[in-house]
């Protein structure tokens, strides 16, 4: 069997949807003008976030509903095209089969997809804002007298959750139970930033709130590295139990003790916080199980795809 076909194969035989599937599976000359525009709408999207943060002229969260619909797009249009650019040039990754069972359901490059944005923005993204915020607490002073692009790292780090799990939700034929996930934690992202509107200008609040949501994001690097080297190390295991237990520390800590802790009134953050309980259980039962196997399945129910 040739690359080319293998490649669309795998494509068709995967949970991409039919048009996401069939443009990953060009061929010929078409294929590289196709990844070379991808290309250029992930550099041009890249640039807008680097952008935002960089030029951000106040350290307060500009927490208004059109900055978090800008945000939103902008993530989605980035992961979008990501995700395609990625299946287009096929990625590799040394020590990774893509033809191995694990990327029947998931391909390889639907993995690296969220991988690379956990390991490049949400996991040093969580680590600032989560230390920012213990720096605020403990000393105290003026919001204005803090690091300007603070406000823009916080609002890309929390409604960006729901443009990675749009873009789930578009390329990808989900069962009932990952639809579920995909919705809720959009649904999360929103009202957590409703919360953020009612006091916009409390930049410790704001930063405890974006720290957790970031932080719960840039723990499933764990999942995505134990699933991309198929899991089975001592030091895989480490670092998939390691990341996945430092995410889950700094969400209770921000987000209870930053979040709902400075403000028991608000109603947005019990239930953030009380939904994310479930998806913390969800998220260690995966893994105990995963490392119980020894190796890693690459799906998290039965996701065998029916023709």
């Amino acid at each position: 069997m040739s690359s080319s076909t293998s490649r669309r194969a795998r494509a068709l035989k995967s949970h991409l949807r039919r048009l996401p599937a069939e443009l990953v599976a060009v061929e010929g000359p078409l294929r590289w003008a196709v990844a070379l525009v991808l290309a250029g709408a992930v550099a041009f999207c890249g640039r807008v976030v680097y952008l935002d943060i960089a030029a951000r002229a106040s350290p307060l969260v500009d927490a208004t509903w059109p900055a978090f619909g800008r945000v939103v797009g902008v993530w989605f249009a980035l992961n979008v095209a990501l995700c395609l650019l990625l299946g287009v040039v096929d990625a590799a990754v040394p020590g990774a089969d893509r033809h191995a069972d694990r990327f029947a359901a998931y391909p390889l490059f639907s993995w690296l997809t969220p991988g690379s944005q956990q390991l490049l923005f949400f996991a040093p993204a969580a680590a600032y804002l989560v230390a920012a915020w213990a720096h605020q607490v403990s000393h105290g002073g003026a919001c204005a007298a803090r690091p300007a692009f603070e406000g823009a790292l916080a609002a890309h780090a929390g409604p960006s959750l729901a443009g990675m799990q749009l873009r789930e939700l578009l390329l990808f034929e989900s069962d009932a139970a990952m639809t579920a996930h995909h919705v809720t934690t959009s649904l999360l992202s929103g009202l957590a930033w409703r919360a953020l509107t009612r006091e916009p200008d409390d930049c410790e609040w704001a930063l405890a709130t974006c720290g957790a949501l970031a932080a719960m994001e840039a723990g499933s690097l764990g999942c995505v590295a134990w699933a991309v080297l198929g899991g089975g190390t001592r030091w895989r295991t480490r670092f998939y139990v390691g990341s996945m237990t430092l995410s889950h520390a700094l969400v209770l800590v921000a987000g209870f003790a930053g979040h709902v802790r400075k403000r028991p009134g608000n109603w947005e953050g019990w239930v953030v916080c009380g939904a994310t309980l479930p998806l913390m259980y969800a998220r260690h039962a995966y893994m105990v199980a995963e490392v119980k196997a020894g190796t890693a399945s690459g799906t998290f129910v039965d996701d065998k795809k029916t023709d």
